[in-house]
């Protein structure tokens, strides 16, 4: 039987109704299964023998390892020496060319560790230079990144202190000593980030005494890369917001990152699960408020160096709250990277007057923070 001619209008407007309707923005990162509140729950607690450091550095190519002996690995262990309670020091090194590691061998006081993508764990002999050229990884996926950092926190002794650094950051010297008097006090991990910067026309002094973090600071905020001029608050064009710089000159810098590095954390039995390429994405997320120290007045500082050549994506016109909130928007925001956006870590002088522009870009992503669903 032939249906109504009514009843076939009123479907077709149906359906025009439903295609005409907007569809509901679906973050383009949502996430397969949710993180939940305080994954962990274990006691604020001081520890009163802290003494040993398990280090991980992968670095591989030849510009990341040059980057690594020249400033990264220096800068570490004269912080690790200034503060004189480190006892115990083991450094990995996670590269596709262990041998360019040789002269640290001649480093008193720390144990070396050599891991290979392809071979493993080696040990630096003559006999492994065929072995070693022919199993290069030059452009290392995030997935040996990744893999270097989950193993480096499952090798940590319990009670130690584990350092996730990359190959291209350098920290102040004061780094160590403000991380054994935060963590002997009961914090359970330091969040930062390294600034990128370039040593195209100058370079970090790492000299036997090391970088202090207002000389490390002054050196960084004026041999900014173009990737963090572009995050400059009000003046640059990232398409990437991922970390904002505040401040109308460099005498008074801050900064605001959704994605913070838990570069140093005590290894204390509890299960750490992140879900990101990086450590940098929702590795904090196994944290309560409670337990992460972030250097909110410039106590250490972080430089991260970048190839000059490098940029990530930008727009034609300077960022406003609106492209910024719309790409936050677009991208899953969790928990973790709402709480870390709160927190404005001085780089220089005072961090500056925050601006009324930077408080409705706050009041906008705490509003995405409370709308975005929770899978």
């Amino acid at each position: 039987m032939a249906r109504p001619l009514s009843e076939m209008m009123e479907q077709a407007r149906l359906e025009r109704q439903l295609r005409t309707q907007p569809k509901q923005q679906t973050p383009k990162h949502r996430p397969s299964t949710p993180w939940p509140v305080h994954v962990n729950v274990f006691p604020k607690e001081p520890i009163t023998n802290l003494d040993t450091i398990y280090a991980v550095i992968p670095a591989w190519g030849d510009w990341y390892i040059g980057i690594a002996l020249r400033f990264t690995i220096p800068a570490f262990l004269m912080s690790v020496r200034a503060c004189k309670e480190w006892k115990n020091v083991t450094l990995r090194i996670v590269t596709d060319r262990p041998l360019r590691f040789a002269k640290l061998l001649t480093e008193d006081g720390i144990n070396l560790e050599f891991y290979s993508p392809k071979l493993g764990t080696i040990e630096l002999s003559a006999e492994n230079v065929k072995k070693e050229a022919a199993t290069a990884v030059h452009n290392a996926s995030w997935r040996v990144f990744r893999k270097a950092h989950t193993e480096a926190i499952s090798n940590t002794p319990k009670g130690a202190v584990c350092a996730l650094l990359n190959s291209d950051t350098v920290i102040s010297i004061e780094t160590m000593s403000v991380i054994h008097r935060e963590f002997s006090s009961g914090k359970k991990v330091a969040a930062t980030t390294g600034v990128r910067t370039k040593i195209d026309q100058s370079e970090p002094v790492v000299s036997t005494d090391g970088l202090s973090s207002v000389s490390l600071a002054k050196w960084m905020v004026g041999n900014l890369h173009q990737i963090s001029q572009d995050v400059i608050f009000g003046q640059g064009n990232s398409g990437h917001p991922t970390i904002l710089l505040f401040g109308n000159n460099d005498s008074n810098v801050a900064m605001r990152c959704f994605h913070l590095c838990p570069m140093f954390l005590i290894s204390d039995g509890r299960t750490i699960n992140f879900k990101g390429n990086s450590i940098d994405d929702d590795l904090l997320a196994n944290y309560r408020d409670d337990e992460i120290y972030y250097p909110h007045n410039g106590e250490f500082v972080v430089a991260e160096i970048s190839p000059v050549g490098r940029r990530h994506t930008y727009l034609p016109y300077p960022m406003t709250v609106k492209t910024i909130s719309d790409f936050w928007r677009k991208h899953y925001l969790w928990p973790c990277h709402f709480r870390n956006f709160n927190q404005r870590l001085t780089l220089t002088g005072n961090g500056g007057v925050v601006s009324e522009t930077e408080k409705q870009l706050v009041s906008e992503i705490e509003r995405i923070n409370a709308t975005t669903p929770r899978f």
